[in-house]
C-alpha cells in the first residue's frame, strides 16, 4: 500500500493543457500515461521544484499525521454521517492505531520518538540499531 492520499479534483481546461505542455517539455509521451498519472507526475515535479528553491520546506515525513489530521478526521466524520443516514444509527467508532498501544505496550508517540532519535544518529548506529530503525520504519510508515 502506498502512502499519501487519493484525491479527486476538477482541473480547469487551461491547466489540463498546461499539464500536457509540461509533460511534453519534460520529454514524456502523453499517450503512454493516463491523464491522472500525468497530472500527478507534473504536480510532484512542480512541488519538488518549489522545495529545491526553498519556497516550501523540505519535510521528512514525521509531520504527516499532525498536518493531515484535520483531513483524516473529516473523512471519518463523513463516513460516520453516511452510515448513520443509511442505517439510522451510528456505528461504534474504532480507535485509530495511533491511539492504541503497540505490541510492545509503548505508545505510538514513544515509538516515533525512538525512530527520530535513531534517524538523527544514522551514521553512528550499530547493525542492531539499524535493524531496529528499519523495523520501526516498517511499523510506523508502511
Amino acid at each position: 500500500m502506498k502512502g499519501g492520499m487519493v484525491v479527486r479534483m476538477r482541473i480547469s481546461p487551461r491547466d489540463c493543457m498546461s499539464i500536457l505542455d509540461a509533460a511534453e517539455a519534460a520529454g514524456m509521451k502523453a499517450d503512454e500515461f493516463s491523464f491522472s498519472a500525468l497530472s500527478s507526475i507534473v504536480m510532484s515535479s512542480i512541488l519538488e521544484g518549489l522545495r529545491r528553491s526553498n519556497t516550501i520546506p523540505h519535510r521528512d515525513g514525521f509531520e504527516y499525521l499532525r498536518m493531515m489530521q484535520p483531513f483524516l478526521d473529516k473523512k471519518g466524520a463523513a463516513r460516520q454521517h453516511m452510515t448513520t443516514a443509511l442505517y439510522g444509527k451510528p456505528v461504534m467508532p474504532i480507535s485509530p492505531p495511533s491511539a492504541m498501544p503497540m505490541r510492545e505496550e509503548r505508545t505510538h508517540e514513544e515509538l516515533v520518538a525512538e525512530f527520530e532519535e535513531l534517524h538523527n544518529r544514522w551514521d553512528d548506529l550499530t547493525d542492531l540499531e539499524k535493524d531496529r530503525y528499519n523495523s520501526l520504519n516498517s511499523l510506523l510508515f508502511q
